[in-house]
């Protein structure tokens, strides 16, 4: 590769002491999905938290209009796992290196992604991402935190039946 086919940010990133060591896989944006018809039968508004994302999913599920959200799918679990962590204010590990998931922060988000596996349908976690984008496009799930890169499938009516 031409390094500088890359964008700076992603050059950056993988840098330590100046020398490049990798460059990112992916550097597509997670967006959150939800289904416009459901939301709006419901009263609900596209969550900015995840308070709201996990009362969102609650009230659909509640409902009876389907499964309300999925997160934490197949081998990125632990990815989800570890940006829950970092958005409720935790680390992974001190500036010691010391492991520190034992954190109130830690704790809260690892009982959070515990808790929307409720809401989710069975097997989610084990769920791969097509496996994800193609259960909220052919099924009542309300939304999904999936990448931006599925857009296309969701204009498709082949592959989405809400389309």
């Amino acid at each position: 590769y031409d390094i500088s086919d890359f964008e700076p940010g992603q050059r950056d990133y993988g840098k330590f002491n100046g020398t490049t060591l990798g460059l990112t896989l992916s550097t597509e944006p997670m967006i959150q999905w939800y289904r416009t018809d459901i939301y709006s039968e419901l009263g609900l508004k596209p969550a900015k938290t995840w308070d709201e994302y996990r009362s969102n999913a609650k009230a659909v599920k509640d409902a009876g209009k389907g499964d309300g959200a999925m997160l934490g799918w197949g081998a990125n679990a632990s990815w989800w796992w570890m940006t829950l962590v970092w958005s409720f204010g935790g680390h992974l590990y001190d500036e010691q290196l010391v492991p520190s998931v034992d954190t109130p922060e830690a704790i809260a988000a690892t009982r959070f992604f515990r808790d929307m596996l409720a809401y989710g349908p069975e097997g989610g976690i084990s769920a791969t991402g097509d496996d994800v984008a193609n259960k909220f496009l052919a099924t009542n799930v309300g939304s999904m935190i999936q990448y931006s890169g599925y857009w296309g499938m969701a204009l498709d009516p082949a592959n989405n039946l809400h389309a």
